[in-house]
C-alpha cells in the first residue's frame, strides 16, 4: 500500500462509507507513488478496479480527476492510461 500524504486534502464524497474512503485514499496515493516512484501494475489495476467500485459514475470520476490533479498535481486518468499502455509489471510514470 501506498503512503498518504499528509500535506495534501485528498478529494472525497461524503456518502462514501469508512471503507470506501480507504479504498479511494489508498488509490489516490497508489496514482501518487506511480508518479514518483514506481508500483506494481497488477497492484494498480486492482485498486482501479476498486476505484471504479466505489465512483462507478464516469461524470463523478472525471470531478475527482480534477479535483485530485488540482491538489496533487497528477492526474488519474493519465497515470492509468499510460499503465494500461505499459508492458512491464513494475511502472513509473
Amino acid at each position: 500500500m501506498a503512503e498518504l500524504r499528509a500535506d495534501v486534502s485528498y478529494p472525497l464524497l461524503p456518502e462514501w462509507t469508512t471503507e470506501e474512503i480507504i479504498k479511494v485514499s489508498n488509490f489516490y496515493a497508489m496514482v501518487e507513488k506511480a508518479n514518483t516512484s514506481s508500483v506494481l501494475k497488477q497492484e494498480f489495476i486492482n485498486q482501479y478496479k476498486d476505484y471504479c467500485k466505489v465512483v462507478p459514475a464516469i461524470m463523478t470520476r472525471k470531478q475527482l480527476d480534477r479535483q485530485f490533479e488540482e491538489a496533487t498535481g497528477f492526474s488519474i486518468y493519465k497515470t492509468t492510461k499510460a499503465i494500461e499502455m505499459c508492458p512491464d509489471t513494475k511502472f513509473k510514470v
